[in-house]
């Protein structure tokens, strides 16, 4: 029986795509191959059109037979319409399809959704089982595999982002995955725009090779919302960049910089204080100069650097900046366990992360004393290094490349043109949402 369209899907340019592709694919036992492949160039561009076939591929396979029983309706704007078949088999067909930014083409993505497979927001009982996913599945690297252990309080870090969401994946009832979605505002092309960035994209072992990776990607495409543009952030050496496009990222490569704390801890350094509320011109200037000039950096004021210290005080608020005369560092103490394996050994290290940090011209050596200072608190806590983000453009790279004991350098995959002199001005990162 067809599947009957309602009239509101037909509104919208989106919801007329989506309509299209909905009759298509109820179409597809009766079609060859051929017409089939010919009738879906419609429904995405060029360069996403090998991705919309694999995946219907991964849909139907040689199930020629599949039909398709029922629809449960999404949200339908008019840039983003959203629907999941019933099929036969009991499996869902999920399907998305957007109009493209400024009148850009329509184009689309679906993905077969296994029998038993749900998602829904992470609540704060979710926590000690998200912790155990992300403890027990490393991320591949071409030196090795990476774990991270956030301990017990496994949501601070989604309480120091401005919008950022947790998912998870069940199986039958048990939780199997997990990913995040984090709403940013970003300066890019001379304006700032709306962003999506998704990440810790974690599979169970226990549930593995049943094609959950293929359904976290296609879900943070469904909760991408209208009027967002999606980015990624990877690791140079992740296992995921081995087929990477030339050109397929920015040419600058922000870096991570890991400093052992113990290494530069330094009894003799006393400089700085804690900063206060009262500070906050004086933070909001420095910042902003430090920053002002790199690409992504949405300048700070008053009310936006305050609400960014009061999201979660008892982890991040303004006695966790350190500040000089003209130089600050704000150090977040997450003490996550992050555990590095390498050709049969592991390592584990403590890890606290610079989150907020500004330097002027003439103040490096006073920003280098307020980083011992943090080394030495730290390491009083038993944590071993601290991660700071710093690029080409930085006034305190080399300084910062120096006190490493290791360097991460990441690919920036952004769907703007890269900025004039970008290796000049450099690239901000906010570490809230890495």
């Amino acid at each position: 029986m067809p599947i009957a369209i309602p009239r509101h899907i037909l509104n919208g340019e989106a919801g007329l795509g989506l309509a299209k592709l909905i009759k298509l694919i109820e179409s597809r036992p009766e079609m060859s191959d051929r017409t089939f492949a010919g009738a879906l160039k419609e429904h995405a561009p060029e360069a996403l059109l090998p991705r919309l076939e694999a995946a219907l591929r991964r849909a139907f396979g040689e199930r020629t037979d599949e039909r398709v029983t029922d629809v449960q309706w999404g949200d339908v704007t008019e840039e983003k319409a959203g629907a999941f078949l019933i099929l036969k088999s009991g499996d869902r067909l999920g399907m998305l399809t957007r109009a493209g930014a400024g009148g850009g083409p329509i184009w689309s993505l679906v993905e077969r959704i296994p029998a038993g497979v749900t998602v829904r927001e992470a609540v704060p009982d979710d926590g000690p089982a998200l912790r155990e996913i992300e403890r027990t599945t490393p991320m591949a690297f071409s030196g090795g595999a990476v774990t991270y252990d956030k301990g017990d309080d496994y949501f601070a870090q989604d309480r120091l982002k401005e919008h950022g969401m947790t998912f998870v994946i069940e199986v039958e009832g048990k939780t199997a995955g997990l990913f995040k979605i984090a709403q940013r505002r970003l300066h890019v092309a001379g304006e700032v725009r709306h962003f999506t960035y998704a990440h810790r994209h974690r599979v169970a072992p226990w549930a593995q090779g049943r094609g959950l990776h293929y359904v976290i990607n296609f879900l943070t495409y469904v909760e991408t919302p209208p009027g967002a543009t999606r980015y990624d952030l990877i690791r140079s050496d992740h296992s995921l960049t081995r087929n990477m496009a030339a050109g397929s990222s920015w040419s600058v490569w922000p870096a991570r910089v890991l400093i052992d704390t113990e290494a530069h801890a330094s009894t003799e350094v006393s400089v700085g204080r804690s900063a206060t509320r009262d500070d906050a011109n004086v933070l909001v200037d420095l910042f902003n100069e430090t920053h002002g000039d790199k690409a992504l950096f949405v300048p700070y004021g008053v009310p936006s650097l305050a609400g960014r210290l009061s999201r979660s005080p008892d982890d991040y608020t303004w006695g966790e900046i350190r500040l000089g005369h003209g130089a600050a560092v704000g150090i977040w103490p997450a003490d996550w366990q992050v555990a590095h394996r390498t050709e049969g050994r592991q390592v584990t290290d403590r890890r606290a992360i610079v989150l907020d940090y500004g330097v002027r011209s003439g103040a490096l050596a006073e920003f280098i004393d307020l980083l011992r200072a943090a080394c030495t608190e730290m390491a009083a806590r038993g944590i071993t290094e601290i991660s700071i983000f710093t690029t080409q453009g930085d006034l305190a790279r080399e300084s910062l490349l120096g006190m490493g004991k290791a360097v991460e350098p990441y690919r920036l995959l952004m769907p703007w043109p890269e900025p004039p002199n970008l290796a000049a001005k450099g690239i901000y990162l906010d570490q809230i949402y890495l």
